[in-house]
């Protein structure tokens, strides 16, 4: 009897590792993938239980679609996006939060709250989107922003860009994507603004 039960032991261990790595095995559930009329492609993922969202949106634009000499203009259009009343309304008083990012290839912005705020989240979104506010108060307040950044953050990443400039030529992923303050001087700002605008 005494021989016999380690053998159990030992079948039942093999059992519970190969029901558990059966478990581990299985492929996550594949996204509801919908295309909209206008050609936006959405894809959802539901996660049974979580109390939370999050809805990303990602743009095939980055900084990459710079113009020479014009560095940063991407992110400058990114910044815009959301006004900082609307950034604190996400994080204050949704409990939420926002982020819009710039890279070389697209221009990633992201919510993330509550399930029920969900469909505020999609409304803040199109409003941040399509009602872009482009006055010359709000690129001089976008454009201080990305001189502070770019200041911060002098010389970091310039062997980088460097290297990529041999690799890539400097056309356009050597170009620094979040601009130069000797881009942005204070007055082009108006200049920037009443062009986007089509004033």
């Amino acid at each position: 009897m005494l021989k016999s039960n380690p053998l159990r032991l030992l079948v039942t261990l093999c059992a519970v590792f190969i029901t558990h790595a059966a478990a581990a095995a299985q492929p996550a559930p594949e996204p509801q993938r919908q295309q909209l009329l206008n050609g936006l492609r959405v894809l959802m993922l539901p996660r049974n239980g979580d109390s939370n969202v999050l809805v990303k949106m990602r743009i095939h634009s980055g900084a990459a679609f710079d113009l020479a000499g014009k560095e940063g203009l991407m992110t400058a259009l990114a910044a815009a996006f959301f006004d900082p009343n609307t950034r604190e309304y996400v994080t204050d008083d949704l409990g939420g939060r926002l982020e819009v990012r710039t890279s070389y290839d697209s221009i990633d912005v992201t919510l993330q709250g509550r399930a029920s705020d969900f469909e505020r989240f999609l409304e803040l979104l199109r409003n941040g989107l399509v009602n872009i506010q482009l006055t010359p108060e709000t690129v001089e307040r976008v454009r201080a922003e990305l001189v502070k950044a770019a200041s911060a953050s002098a010389g970091a990443g310039e062997a980088d860009r460097m290297v990529a400039a041999r690799l890539f030529n400097p056309f356009p992923y050597a170009r620094p994507w979040r601009g130069r303050p000797s881009l942005w001087p204070a007055s082009s700002a108006p200049t920037c603004c009443s062009r986007a605008s089509g004033s």
